[in-house]
Protein backbone atom coordinates (compact mmCIF):
# COMPACT_ATOMS: atom_id res chain seq x y z
CA UNK A 1 0.00 0.00 0.00
CA UNK A 2 1.46 3.23 -1.05
CA UNK A 3 2.43 5.71 2.21
CA UNK A 4 0.07 8.64 2.33
CA UNK A 5 2.17 11.46 3.39
CA UNK A 6 0.04 14.05 4.91
CA UNK A 7 0.86 17.98 5.11
CA UNK A 8 -0.23 19.98 7.91
CA UNK A 9 1.50 23.78 8.87
CA UNK A 10 -0.62 25.65 11.77
CA UNK A 11 -4.04 24.17 13.43
CA UNK A 12 -6.25 27.24 11.34
CA UNK A 13 -4.78 26.46 8.11
CA UNK A 14 -5.77 22.53 8.97
CA UNK A 15 -9.52 23.36 9.78
CA UNK A 16 -9.89 25.70 6.64
CA UNK A 17 -8.64 22.75 4.26
CA UNK A 18 -10.84 20.69 6.82
CA UNK A 19 -8.35 18.20 7.22
CA UNK A 20 -7.32 17.40 10.49
CA UNK A 21 -6.95 13.33 10.33
CA UNK A 22 -3.05 11.74 10.55
CA UNK A 23 -1.68 8.44 9.35
CA UNK A 24 0.87 6.04 11.18
CA UNK A 25 3.56 6.38 8.60
CA UNK A 26 2.83 9.89 7.14
CA UNK A 27 5.50 12.42 7.05
CA UNK A 28 5.20 15.40 9.29
CA UNK A 29 4.97 18.50 7.53
CA UNK A 30 4.99 21.31 10.48
CA UNK A 31 5.30 25.02 9.86
CA UNK A 32 7.43 26.01 13.07
CA UNK A 33 7.52 29.51 11.70
CA UNK A 34 5.07 32.26 12.30
CA UNK A 35 3.75 34.12 10.28
CA UNK A 36 4.17 38.01 10.35
CA UNK A 37 2.12 40.54 9.72
CA UNK A 38 2.62 42.37 6.59
CA UNK A 39 4.26 45.86 7.30
CA UNK A 40 1.60 48.57 7.62
CA UNK A 41 3.04 51.48 6.02
CA UNK A 42 1.74 54.78 7.37
CA UNK A 43 0.91 58.13 5.31
CA UNK A 44 0.10 61.36 6.94
CA UNK A 45 -1.65 63.35 3.89
CA UNK A 46 -1.43 65.65 6.57
CA UNK A 47 -4.09 68.66 7.45
CA UNK A 48 -6.44 70.40 5.60
CA UNK A 49 -5.77 74.07 6.92
CA UNK A 50 -8.84 75.32 4.84
CA UNK A 51 -11.35 73.50 6.73
CA UNK A 52 -12.38 74.34 10.30
CA UNK A 53 -13.05 71.24 11.30
CA UNK A 54 -11.20 68.24 12.31
CA UNK A 55 -8.34 67.62 10.78
CA UNK A 56 -8.05 64.83 7.98
CA UNK A 57 -7.42 61.26 9.41
CA UNK A 58 -3.95 59.39 8.30
CA UNK A 59 -4.56 57.07 5.42
CA UNK A 60 -3.72 53.57 6.17
CA UNK A 61 -1.98 51.61 3.14
CA UNK A 62 -1.53 47.73 4.19
CA UNK A 63 0.98 46.44 1.12
CA UNK A 64 1.48 42.88 1.67
CA UNK A 65 4.94 41.31 0.99
CA UNK A 66 4.18 39.41 -2.34
CA UNK A 67 8.07 38.00 -1.67
CA UNK A 68 7.75 36.40 1.84
CA UNK A 69 9.21 32.89 2.46
CA UNK A 70 6.61 31.97 5.07
CA UNK A 71 3.87 32.75 2.54
CA UNK A 72 5.23 30.31 0.09
CA UNK A 73 5.67 27.92 2.73
CA UNK A 74 2.17 28.20 3.57
CA UNK A 75 1.37 28.09 0.07
CA UNK A 76 3.27 24.71 -1.03
CA UNK A 77 1.51 23.01 1.71
CA UNK A 78 -1.90 23.82 0.34
CA UNK A 79 -0.73 22.44 -2.49
CA UNK A 80 0.26 19.47 -0.86
CA UNK A 81 -2.45 18.64 1.02
CA UNK A 82 -4.52 19.51 -2.05
CA UNK A 83 -2.19 16.50 -3.89
CA UNK A 84 -0.69 18.81 -6.36
CA UNK A 85 3.15 17.95 -5.60
CA UNK A 86 4.40 19.68 -8.61
CA UNK A 87 3.00 23.42 -7.67
CA UNK A 88 3.80 22.51 -3.58
CA UNK A 89 7.76 21.49 -4.85
CA UNK A 90 7.71 24.87 -7.10
CA UNK A 91 6.61 27.03 -3.76
CA UNK A 92 8.95 25.61 -1.28
CA UNK A 93 11.52 25.83 -3.71
CA UNK A 94 10.78 29.97 -3.95
CA UNK A 95 10.56 30.34 0.04
CA UNK A 96 14.34 28.42 -0.35
CA UNK A 97 15.69 30.75 -2.41
CA UNK A 98 13.96 33.79 -0.54
CA UNK A 99 15.20 31.97 2.88
CA UNK A 100 17.82 29.00 2.45
CA UNK A 101 17.78 28.47 6.27
CA UNK A 102 13.94 27.82 6.39
CA UNK A 103 13.45 24.20 8.03
CA UNK A 104 9.87 24.27 7.00
CA UNK A 105 10.46 24.77 3.58
CA UNK A 106 12.99 21.84 3.16
CA UNK A 107 11.11 19.08 5.08
CA UNK A 108 8.01 20.29 2.96
CA UNK A 109 9.90 19.97 0.01
CA UNK A 110 11.20 17.21 1.15
CA UNK A 111 7.45 15.39 1.50
CA UNK A 112 6.83 16.54 -1.90
CA UNK A 113 9.57 14.97 -3.37
CA UNK A 114 8.67 11.69 -1.95
CA UNK A 115 5.38 11.96 -3.26
CA UNK A 116 6.53 12.09 -6.58
CA UNK A 117 9.43 9.63 -6.26
CA UNK A 118 12.16 11.46 -5.96
CA UNK A 119 13.55 9.96 -3.03
CA UNK A 120 17.65 10.92 -3.32
CA UNK A 121 16.24 14.55 -3.95
CA UNK A 122 13.79 14.08 -0.41
CA UNK A 123 16.45 12.89 1.12
CA UNK A 124 18.82 15.91 0.86
CA UNK A 125 16.11 18.21 1.71
CA UNK A 126 14.87 15.96 4.98
CA UNK A 127 18.67 16.30 6.00
CA UNK A 128 18.99 20.00 5.35
CA UNK A 129 16.20 20.99 7.30
CA UNK A 130 17.77 18.58 10.04
CA UNK A 131 20.72 20.23 10.33
CA UNK A 132 19.32 23.56 10.82
CA UNK A 133 17.54 22.54 14.17
CA UNK A 134 19.78 19.13 14.69
CA UNK A 135 19.03 18.63 18.25
CA UNK A 136 15.92 20.22 18.94
CA UNK A 137 12.51 18.70 19.42
CA UNK A 138 10.56 20.52 16.36
CA UNK A 139 13.34 18.21 13.84
CA UNK A 140 11.73 15.37 15.50
CA UNK A 141 8.75 15.48 12.11
CA UNK A 142 12.33 15.83 9.74
CA UNK A 143 14.03 13.12 11.56
CA UNK A 144 10.49 10.68 10.88
CA UNK A 145 10.27 11.49 7.53
CA UNK A 146 13.87 10.55 6.61
CA UNK A 147 13.46 7.63 8.38
CA UNK A 148 10.09 6.60 6.10
CA UNK A 149 12.11 7.44 2.84
CA UNK A 150 15.57 5.69 3.79
CA UNK A 151 13.06 2.24 4.59
CA UNK A 152 11.24 3.12 1.23
CA UNK A 153 14.66 2.90 -0.64
CA UNK A 154 15.57 -0.88 1.64
CA UNK A 155 17.85 0.98 3.88
CA UNK A 156 16.18 0.21 6.74
CA UNK A 157 19.08 0.09 9.14
CA UNK A 158 19.85 4.01 8.61
CA UNK A 159 15.47 4.42 8.74
CA UNK A 160 15.90 2.61 11.84
CA UNK A 161 18.13 5.45 13.23
CA UNK A 162 16.05 8.44 12.47
CA UNK A 163 12.82 6.58 14.12
CA UNK A 164 14.34 6.45 17.16
CA UNK A 165 16.24 10.03 16.88
CA UNK A 166 12.99 11.39 16.28
CA UNK A 167 11.60 9.60 19.28
CA UNK A 168 14.60 10.59 21.76
CA UNK A 169 14.05 14.53 20.23
CA UNK A 170 10.29 14.19 20.87
CA UNK A 171 9.10 11.34 23.46
CA UNK A 172 5.34 11.69 22.97
CA UNK A 173 5.94 11.78 18.90
CA UNK A 174 3.49 8.52 17.88
CA UNK A 175 4.69 8.27 14.64
CA UNK A 176 8.34 7.52 14.77
CA UNK A 177 7.05 4.62 17.14
CA UNK A 178 4.56 3.02 15.18
CA UNK A 179 7.08 3.59 12.42
CA UNK A 180 9.49 1.56 13.87
CA UNK A 181 7.52 -0.90 15.05
CA UNK A 182 6.64 -1.79 11.70
CA UNK A 183 10.22 -1.86 10.70
CA UNK A 184 10.98 -4.55 13.54
CA UNK A 185 7.60 -6.62 12.52
CA UNK A 186 9.24 -6.61 9.17
CA UNK A 187 12.33 -8.04 10.71
CA UNK A 188 10.71 -10.63 12.40
CA UNK A 189 10.56 -9.48 15.81
CA UNK A 190 7.05 -10.27 17.93
CA UNK A 191 6.54 -6.46 18.36
CA UNK A 192 3.76 -7.69 21.05
CA UNK A 193 6.17 -8.78 23.23
CA UNK A 194 7.72 -5.16 23.12
CA UNK A 195 4.38 -3.50 23.92
CA UNK A 196 5.35 -0.24 24.99
CA UNK A 197 8.07 -0.61 27.52
CA UNK A 198 10.74 0.54 24.96
CA UNK A 199 9.55 3.90 25.36
CA UNK A 200 10.39 4.36 28.81
CA UNK A 201 13.27 1.58 28.77
CA UNK A 202 15.83 1.37 25.92
CA UNK A 203 17.70 -1.61 27.38
CA UNK A 204 13.46 -3.97 26.64
CA UNK A 205 14.87 -4.23 23.04
CA UNK A 206 18.28 -5.75 23.94
CA UNK A 207 17.23 -8.20 26.00
CA UNK A 208 15.05 -9.01 23.12
CA UNK A 209 17.91 -9.17 20.97
CA UNK A 210 19.04 -11.61 23.33
CA UNK A 211 16.40 -13.80 22.86
CA UNK A 212 16.31 -13.33 18.62
CA UNK A 213 20.18 -13.64 18.53
CA UNK A 214 19.72 -17.13 20.31
CA UNK A 215 17.32 -18.51 17.83
CA UNK A 216 19.31 -17.23 14.46
CA UNK A 217 16.84 -14.47 13.85
CA UNK A 218 20.47 -11.70 13.31
CA UNK A 219 18.43 -9.27 11.18
CA UNK A 220 15.86 -8.92 14.22
CA UNK A 221 18.52 -8.82 17.00
CA UNK A 222 20.43 -6.32 14.50
CA UNK A 223 16.94 -4.12 14.37
CA UNK A 224 16.64 -4.47 18.11
CA UNK A 225 20.21 -3.20 18.71
CA UNK A 226 20.09 -0.35 16.42
CA UNK A 227 17.36 0.97 17.82
CA UNK A 228 19.30 0.22 21.54
CA UNK A 229 22.48 2.37 20.75
CA UNK A 230 20.09 5.30 19.03
CA UNK A 231 17.70 5.13 21.71
CA UNK A 232 20.47 4.99 24.72
CA UNK A 233 24.07 6.07 22.78
CA UNK A 234 26.11 5.67 25.62
CA UNK A 235 25.30 1.97 26.48
CA UNK A 236 28.63 0.02 25.96
CA UNK A 237 26.44 -3.53 26.31
CA UNK A 238 24.37 -2.12 23.43
CA UNK A 239 27.78 -1.64 21.13
CA UNK A 240 29.08 -4.56 22.31
CA UNK A 241 26.14 -6.83 21.36
CA UNK A 242 25.97 -4.95 18.21
CA UNK A 243 29.30 -5.65 16.64
CA UNK A 244 29.01 -9.42 17.96
CA UNK A 245 25.83 -9.83 15.45
CA UNK A 246 27.57 -7.63 12.79
CA UNK A 247 30.52 -10.12 12.80
CA UNK A 248 28.41 -13.05 12.47
CA UNK A 249 26.35 -11.04 9.49
CA UNK A 250 30.08 -11.14 8.25
CA UNK A 251 29.57 -7.38 8.03
CA UNK A 252 33.59 -7.00 9.84
CA UNK A 253 34.39 -3.32 9.29
CA UNK A 254 31.28 -2.25 10.83
CA UNK A 255 32.03 -4.72 13.65
CA UNK A 256 34.96 -3.24 14.45
CA UNK A 257 33.67 0.25 14.27
CA UNK A 258 30.83 -1.27 17.44
CA UNK A 259 33.50 -2.56 19.25
CA UNK A 260 35.90 0.64 18.84
CA UNK A 261 32.66 3.07 20.37
CA UNK A 262 32.47 0.63 23.17
CA UNK A 263 36.00 0.77 23.81
CA UNK A 264 35.96 4.78 23.47
CA UNK A 265 32.97 4.99 25.80
CA UNK A 266 34.59 2.59 28.58
CA UNK A 267 38.39 1.69 28.21
CA UNK A 268 38.04 -1.11 30.97
CA UNK A 269 35.15 -3.07 29.87
CA UNK A 270 37.40 -6.18 29.63
CA UNK A 271 34.33 -7.97 27.49
CA UNK A 272 35.00 -5.55 24.77
CA UNK A 273 38.32 -6.50 23.77
CA UNK A 274 37.62 -10.04 24.09
CA UNK A 275 35.02 -9.66 21.40
CA UNK A 276 37.42 -7.36 19.86
CA UNK A 277 40.40 -10.09 19.70
CA UNK A 278 37.64 -12.51 18.14
CA UNK A 279 36.61 -10.05 15.27
CA UNK A 280 40.39 -9.75 14.80
CA UNK A 281 40.45 -13.48 15.29
CA UNK A 282 38.12 -13.88 12.15
CA UNK A 283 40.73 -11.23 10.04
CA UNK A 284 43.40 -13.29 10.24
CA UNK A 285 45.04 -11.19 12.62
CA UNK A 286 46.51 -13.23 14.84
CA UNK A 287 49.21 -11.00 16.89
CA UNK A 288 46.14 -8.63 17.33
CA UNK A 289 43.99 -10.70 18.69
CA UNK A 290 46.31 -12.19 21.01
CA UNK A 291 47.48 -8.44 22.30
CA UNK A 292 43.61 -8.01 22.49
CA UNK A 293 42.76 -11.25 24.52
CA UNK A 294 45.87 -10.53 27.31
CA UNK A 295 44.79 -6.86 27.27
CA UNK A 296 41.05 -8.50 28.90
CA UNK A 297 43.28 -10.83 31.36
CA UNK A 298 45.18 -7.39 32.62
CA UNK A 299 41.31 -5.25 33.35
CA UNK A 300 39.43 -6.60 36.66
CA UNK A 301 37.40 -9.30 35.28
CA UNK A 302 33.75 -9.07 35.06
CA UNK A 303 30.62 -11.36 34.86
CA UNK A 304 29.27 -11.85 31.83
CA UNK A 305 26.82 -14.29 30.16
CA UNK A 306 27.48 -17.75 29.52
CA UNK A 307 30.50 -16.72 31.26
CA UNK A 308 33.80 -14.63 33.10
CA UNK A 309 35.85 -12.22 30.21
CA UNK A 310 38.41 -13.72 31.65
CA UNK A 311 37.20 -17.44 31.37
CA UNK A 312 36.60 -16.53 27.67
CA UNK A 313 40.11 -14.78 27.02
CA UNK A 314 42.31 -17.87 28.17
CA UNK A 315 40.03 -20.27 26.06
CA UNK A 316 40.39 -18.08 23.33
CA UNK A 317 43.96 -18.16 23.57
CA UNK A 318 44.02 -21.42 24.31
CA UNK A 319 42.62 -22.01 20.92
CA UNK A 320 44.63 -19.52 18.94
CA UNK A 321 47.51 -21.34 20.45
CA UNK A 322 46.10 -24.72 19.17
CA UNK A 323 45.57 -23.79 15.89
CA UNK A 324 49.65 -22.37 15.83
CA UNK A 325 50.62 -25.81 17.06
CA UNK A 326 48.93 -27.91 15.09
CA UNK A 327 49.61 -25.64 11.81
CA UNK A 328 53.39 -25.73 12.88
CA UNK A 329 53.68 -29.15 14.34
CA UNK A 330 54.85 -27.29 17.63
CA UNK A 331 54.46 -29.27 20.72
CA UNK A 332 55.79 -26.00 22.96
CA UNK A 333 53.28 -23.72 21.43
CA UNK A 334 50.69 -26.99 22.26
CA UNK A 335 51.75 -27.14 25.76
CA UNK A 336 51.10 -23.18 26.05
CA UNK A 337 47.51 -23.40 24.72
CA UNK A 338 46.66 -25.89 26.72
CA UNK A 339 48.00 -24.15 29.62
CA UNK A 340 45.61 -21.29 28.71
CA UNK A 341 42.77 -23.67 29.14
CA UNK A 342 43.38 -25.38 32.10
CA UNK A 343 43.32 -21.89 33.17
CA UNK A 344 39.73 -21.18 31.53
CA UNK A 345 38.38 -24.42 33.34
CA UNK A 346 39.69 -23.63 36.12
CA UNK A 347 37.96 -19.67 36.67
CA UNK A 348 34.90 -21.45 35.38
CA UNK A 349 34.24 -25.09 35.94
CA UNK A 350 30.80 -24.80 34.46
CA UNK A 351 32.09 -23.57 31.02
CA UNK A 352 31.34 -26.54 29.13
CA UNK A 353 33.52 -25.03 25.85
CA UNK A 354 36.56 -25.39 28.30
CA UNK A 355 36.26 -28.83 28.48
CA UNK A 356 35.94 -29.60 24.80
CA UNK A 357 38.95 -27.13 24.06
CA UNK A 358 41.21 -28.56 26.67
CA UNK A 359 40.32 -32.17 25.53
CA UNK A 360 41.20 -31.11 21.76
CA UNK A 361 44.19 -29.99 22.66
CA UNK A 362 45.11 -33.42 24.93
CA UNK A 363 43.73 -35.02 21.69
CA UNK A 364 46.29 -33.39 19.44
CA UNK A 365 48.97 -33.54 21.94
CA UNK A 366 48.39 -37.43 21.98
CA UNK A 367 48.58 -37.35 18.08
CA UNK A 368 52.14 -35.37 18.44
CA UNK A 369 53.73 -37.14 21.92
CA UNK A 370 51.55 -40.17 22.34
CA UNK A 371 50.25 -38.96 25.84
CA UNK A 372 46.61 -37.37 26.85
CA UNK A 373 44.19 -38.55 25.17
CA UNK A 374 42.65 -40.80 28.59
CA UNK A 375 42.62 -37.29 30.27
CA UNK A 376 40.66 -35.97 27.12
CA UNK A 377 38.00 -38.89 27.37
CA UNK A 378 37.75 -37.84 31.18
CA UNK A 379 37.20 -34.15 30.59
CA UNK A 380 34.80 -35.04 27.45
CA UNK A 381 32.52 -36.99 30.26
CA UNK A 382 32.64 -34.62 32.46
CA UNK A 383 31.10 -31.76 29.96
CA UNK A 384 28.34 -34.19 29.15
CA UNK A 385 27.16 -34.31 32.65
CA UNK A 386 26.96 -30.66 32.69
CA UNK A 387 23.89 -28.40 31.16
CA UNK A 388 24.18 -28.44 27.57
CA UNK A 389 24.87 -25.03 26.04
CA UNK A 390 22.90 -24.30 23.21
CA UNK A 391 24.71 -22.46 20.12
CA UNK A 392 23.12 -21.52 16.93
CA UNK A 393 24.87 -23.74 14.65
CA UNK A 394 25.03 -26.71 17.48
CA UNK A 395 25.10 -27.61 21.33
CA UNK A 396 28.43 -28.76 22.92
CA UNK A 397 27.21 -32.03 23.88
CA UNK A 398 27.69 -32.68 20.31
CA UNK A 399 30.70 -31.71 19.97
CA UNK A 400 31.58 -33.94 22.83
CA UNK A 401 30.18 -36.71 21.52
CA UNK A 402 32.34 -36.34 17.98
CA UNK A 403 35.84 -35.48 20.17
CA UNK A 404 34.86 -38.52 22.04
CA UNK A 405 34.68 -40.42 18.64
CA UNK A 406 38.20 -39.26 17.52
CA UNK A 407 39.74 -39.74 21.04
CA UNK A 408 38.48 -43.88 20.84
CA UNK A 409 39.41 -43.62 17.49
CA UNK A 410 43.03 -42.95 18.25
CA UNK A 411 42.51 -45.88 21.14
CA UNK A 412 41.32 -48.00 18.45
CA UNK A 413 38.84 -48.80 20.10
CA UNK A 414 36.49 -48.78 16.71
CA UNK A 415 33.28 -49.58 18.45
CA UNK A 416 33.50 -46.71 21.04
CA UNK A 417 33.87 -44.68 18.30
CA UNK A 418 30.85 -45.43 15.91
CA UNK A 419 29.13 -45.18 19.11
CA UNK A 420 29.91 -41.77 19.90
CA UNK A 421 30.37 -40.46 16.25
CA UNK A 422 26.49 -41.77 15.68
CA UNK A 423 25.06 -40.04 18.60
CA UNK A 424 26.36 -36.57 17.25
CA UNK A 425 25.29 -37.44 13.99
CA UNK A 426 21.51 -37.81 15.89
CA UNK A 427 22.04 -35.02 17.94
CA UNK A 428 22.62 -32.47 14.91
CA UNK A 429 21.35 -33.93 11.62
CA UNK A 430 23.37 -31.51 9.53
CA UNK A 431 26.71 -32.12 11.24
CA UNK A 432 28.49 -33.13 7.83
CA UNK A 433 32.42 -34.07 9.58
CA UNK A 434 30.74 -36.40 11.86
CA UNK A 435 28.96 -37.70 9.75
CA UNK A 436 31.86 -38.48 7.34
CA UNK A 437 33.78 -39.74 10.56
CA UNK A 438 31.10 -42.01 11.08
CA UNK A 439 31.32 -43.79 7.57
CA UNK A 440 35.31 -43.79 7.64
CA UNK A 441 35.26 -45.65 10.69
CA UNK A 442 32.95 -48.09 9.74
CA UNK A 443 34.85 -48.77 6.82
CA UNK A 444 37.97 -49.01 9.30
CA UNK A 445 35.91 -52.00 11.10
CA UNK A 446 34.45 -53.37 7.99
CA UNK A 447 36.93 -53.16 5.19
Amino acid sequence: MKTTRIFTCCAILALLLGNSSTSAQSRTAISTSVAKSPPIEVLNVGKDNSLKTQPVLPIKISRTNLFSADRFVMKGIAYGLAGNYQEAAKSLRLAIRLDPNHPDAHNNLGNALAEMGKLDEAIEAYRRAIALHPEEAIAAGSHNNLGIVLVEKGQWEEGIKFYCRAIRLDPNFSSPYQNLRKVLAQKGVDVRNLDIAYRQNADALGELATILYSQGQLEGALACLRCQVELNPKNVASYNNLGGVLADLGRLKEADEAFQRAIQLDPSDSMTYNNLGTLLRRQGRIEEAIKAYRQVIELPDRPGVPTSAHTLAYDNLGTIFLQQAILNNNIKTLKEGIAYLRQAKQIDANYAPAYIDLATGLIVQDVLANSGVEEAITLLQQELQLEDMPYRSTRTHVMSHYFLGFAYKIQDNLQEAIKEFTLATQLDPNFTDAQKELEATRQLLNP
